[in-house]
């Protein structure tokens, strides 16, 4: 080949390999382009979903105990034989109300005695199981009347108790309870949200039903064991929403 057609393709492929050089840098600066990058890594990497409730803008954690310290705060107890023992190598809260005399419910008292709006997260495994009654989580609890969370061996339901009613549990409605078949000896993940007067229950973070009432507007947290139940609770949390 003549000298002169190889420096004339040389001089080519170079000023083609410059306007690709071009092109590239261009595409890299362009406005399009960064806006497609962010795009697809949003689409990559969302951010967490937040939830929004009207007229509660924020929340902080105000109770935890996972009994993992010997030197265990803020309970205090009543009926029933309550103590810290293990679960495998995890320290647990255990309730036994077995010998417990008829119409007495073994109580755990928890965390701040003026709870209104909030979150209720904790674990529970239940022991022992007794015909016709249940384990519960009761909240705005006072000495006259307390809403309850309670589990019996077939069913969960959220309700409402007060002494002139022997604290027999009223459910608020049809959607308060759910069918929800509780295997002995295995620990389950609860969560309460409280807000106003509406509520929202979870188990293993799995949403069951929500529900409402406004009878009770702020009281104390409990767990409570009717006569025959065996319980462990563990990493109670309460957050307050404000």
């Amino acid at each position: 080949m003549p000298k002169e057609d190889v420096k004339r393709d040389n001089a080519m492929t170079i000023a083609i390999i410059g306007l690709i050089g071009t092109l590239i840098a261009a595409l890299l600066g362009s406005p399009l382009l960064m806006e497609l990058v962010n795009n697809e890594q949003v689409t990559e990497t969302p951010p967490a979903a937040i939830t929004v409730t009207p007229g509660f803008t924020d929340q902080s954690l105000i109770f935890r105990e996972d009994f993992d310290n010997d030197n265990v705060s803020g309970f205090s107890y009543d009926i029933g034989q309550w103590k810290i023992s293990k679960d495998r190598s995890n320290q647990v809260l255990e309730g036994d109300a077995t010998a417990s005399s008829p119409d007495t419910i073994a109580m755990a008292t928890f965390g701040p005695s003026d709870f209104s709006n909030g979150i209720i997260e904790f674990r529970i495994r239940i022991n022992q199981f007794a015909s016709e009654t249940a384990a519960s989580l009761r909240f705005r609890y006072t000495s006259q009347s307390t809403y309850s969370l309670s589990f019996s061996q077939n069913q969960i339901a959220l309700g409402y108790r007060d002494m002139q009613n022997d604290w027999i549990l009223e459910p608020f409605n049809n959607e308060a309870s759910r069918t929800f078949l509780f295997e002995q000896g295995i620990w389950y993940l609860v969560r309460l949200e409280a807000r106003g007067s509406q509520f929202t229950v979870f188990i293993d973070n799995n949403r069951l039903f929500n529900t409402s009432d406004n009878r009770l507007q702020k009281g104390g947290l409990n767990f409570s064991l009717n006569p025959g139940y065996q319980a462990m609770f563990d990493d109670v949390k309460v957050w307050e929403l404000k």
